[in-house]
């Protein structure tokens, strides 16, 4: 079953050590997508489109910088700037997190993705198409203390309904 796994990091270094470790596990860079503020101002302001970066992540395919109005420049690659891309036209606070939402990610969750990329964390996203790919990314995510791990693609818990409400309803 595919599903996209979403985790924040507390730097690029740390992103870029977790996205090593996949690829050691045989991910391809293709299923990696990041997004974090362009704190080098490596990307000239006001510029989008596919960019060489001075990152630790500069290596990913098809970096991107997105300047989204009132929020400022973002380096992104892959799923997540194709979202964040789409999202910030017209763009104003709160389009990361209405893109997020767009990828399946809950409207409070997302807010917090959000706030916490505008206090310079980095937020990855890894595609899997296997539950052994997700378990991989699971394990990799939680061994390296990576926040805010969440998936997308994996069925929500529903509480069942009490059945209180059909006693009472034979009783009658």
């Amino acid at each position: 079953m595919s599903k996209t796994i979403f985790c924040v990091t507390s730097t690029e270094f740390q992103a870029e050590s977790i996205l090593n470790e996949l690829r050691v596990a045989a991910l391809q860079d293709s299923d990696f997508s990041i997004l974090l503020a362009d704190k080098t101002r490596a990307i000239v302001r006001g510029v989008t489109g596919t960019v060489a970066t001075d990152t630790a992540v500069g290596w990913l395919p098809q970096v991107e910088s997105i300047t989204i109005s009132s929020t400022g420049a973002f380096i992104a690659s892959g799923l997540l700037a194709t979202a964040v891309s789409e999202a910030a036209a017209g763009s104003h606070k709160g389009a990361i997190a209405r893109a997020l939402t767009g990828l399946g990610i809950d409207s409070e969750q997302a807010e917090i993705f959000e706030d916490k990329l505008r206090a310079g964390k980095v937020l990855l996203a890894v595609q899997t198409q296997t539950d052994e790919q997700a378990h991989i990314v699971h394990k990799v995510f939680d061994s390296a203390e990576a926040e805010n791990i969440v998936a997308t693609g994996e069925p929500t818990p529903v509480e069942a309904a009490p059945h209180l409400r059909e006693e009472k309803w034979e009783k009658w």
